[in-house]
């Protein structure tokens, strides 16, 4: 492995988007009471579908 020359990670503070809202309290205790909701209807926990389109891209490849 060749570390002369590394490829630069540059990873963005969080501190604005925090500073921001910190300052849209409405908004986000309306996104905390909403996730349970988003996560559960998001694709990412249909796992019969998931494993469906995975088996497919595997007999595909």
């Amino acid at each position: 492995m060749d570390l002369a020359n590394p490829v630069p990670v540059v990873i963005p503070s969080p501190l604005p988007l925090a500073a921001t809202w910190a300052d849209q309290r409405d908004a986000l205790a309306d996104l905390r009471g909403s996730l349970r909701d988003m996560v559960s209807n998001s694709p990412l926990t249909d796992a019969a579908t998931y494993v469906k389109h995975l088996e497919a891209a595997y007999r595909s490849a």
